[in-house]
């Protein structure tokens, strides 16, 4: 009985270990890593999807512009994952894979918003394109 209540308490405390542990800094820092090692410029932070958000979860978004915190975007995307326990495990495998690789490595991507559910560890990044004449990259840090 004691044993169990100690690992429900393990169990407890891990749990809200892995909820607070999540960054969306960390999470844009692992991608902008992979994006300026290819030569492209690092996304900007801008937009936090919502995983609560049922339209937050699907595998891309075609036609129609989107405004976003001001922004006036002609295309987005999004990658999804579920289950990972790392930002690191995630970027790892969205980098295996075509779709989501491509949706990283896209050379006309300026924005990004990240989110994360630890109730399932549900992992969203959206990705936006706007006028790159208008993005001043002296400023613009690989790791927020």
């Amino acid at each position: 009985m004691q044993l169990s209540l100690i690992h429900t308490i393990l169990l407890v405390i891990l749990a809200s270990w892995t909820a607070q542990a999540f960054s969306v800094e960390r999470l844009v820092c692992l991608v902008n890593q992979e994006r300026v090692s290819r030569g492209l410029k690092p996304l900007i932070v801008n937009a936090q999807p919502s995983p609560d958000d049922p339209q937050s979860f699907g595998s891309a978004r075609y036609g129609g512009c989107s405004k976003i915190q001001g922004l006036q975007l002609s295309f987005t995307r999004e990658n999804v994952a579920v289950g990972d326990q790392t930002e690191e495990s995630v970027v790892y495998k969205w980098m295996h894979s075509d779709v989501h690789r491509r949706n990283i490595l896209t050379p006309s991507f300026t924005h990004t918003g990240a989110g994360f559910d630890p109730r399932g560890n549900y992992w969203t990044m959206e990705f936006l394109g706007m006028d790159q004449n208008r993005i001043d990259y002296s400023r613009v840090p690989v790791c927020p």
